[in-house]
């Protein structure tokens, strides 16, 4: 089985997430809204209209800020460099960016700072649920487990494969876009994350929106 790089992310949240509303909304705040507010095109007024994307489709690819248009314009890899006519943004507010986007671009921090160990492994939630365009799952480990997981529709056929995996003690995080293995759109409707280790099958379900 594959892994898939740039989709999955498995991270511990020990340290706490990146929250949207009081971290990132007061950078486009700051530095963006002048010219990207409500006359057409990306609007980063708030975390529905940027979710949203603009022109060029959309420029957060969650869980993966390397590959976000976002990122790419503010760092400067795709040009013009955004904010356009001002000073780059610091490298700490880059990198915050690119921290909230691969955590999974939640606009709401579901984790605490302070989580005790799990007493048990299990599969914690999905967050959001339902979800659109893509969910933050979040398994919860008392020790370190390898296995395999997947996305599978309510009849069982597998549309998503996030390969082998390794769950180390504590919480950790699997973000999924709602596409298939091809890097397409799924319909609406209930999908099933299966994680199957060498002494169990765990599943969760999980509502798709559009």
């Amino acid at each position: 089985m594959k892994v898939i790089l740039g989709i999955l992310i498995i991270v511990s949240l020990s340290a706490g997430q990146v929250n949207y509303s009081s971290q990132i909304q007061p950078i486009f705040n700051q530095n963006c809204t002048g010219c990207h507010g409500s006359n057409g095109g990306l609007n980063l007024t708030s975390y529905a209209e940027l979710m949203k994307g603009g022109n060029s489709g959309d420029v957060v690819n969650a869980g993966d800020a390397a590959n976000s248009l976002l990122v790419q314009r503010i760092d400067g890899t795709i040009t013009p460099r955004m904010p356009q006519g001002s000073d780059a943004l610091a490298d700490s507010t880059i990198d915050l960016i690119e921290r909230w986007i691969n955590e999974g671009a939640m606009e709401e921090a579901s984790i605490t700072e302070e989580e005790p160990m799990p007493v048990q492994f299990e599969i914690a939630g999905n967050f959001p649920n339902p979800f659109n365009p893509s969910t933050r799952i979040v398994i919860s480990a008392n020790r370190e487990v390898e296995g395999s997981a997947v996305i599978a529709t309510a009849s069982g056929r597998t549309v998503f494969d996030f390969g082998n995996l390794r769950m180390n003690p504590g919480a950790n995080s699997l973000v999924w876009q709602g596409e298939d293995n091809n890097g397409r759109r799924l319909s609406s409707g209930p999908y099933l994350f299966i994680f199957r280790s060498a002494d169990q099958i765990l599943s969760h379900r999980m509502i798709l929106l559009k």
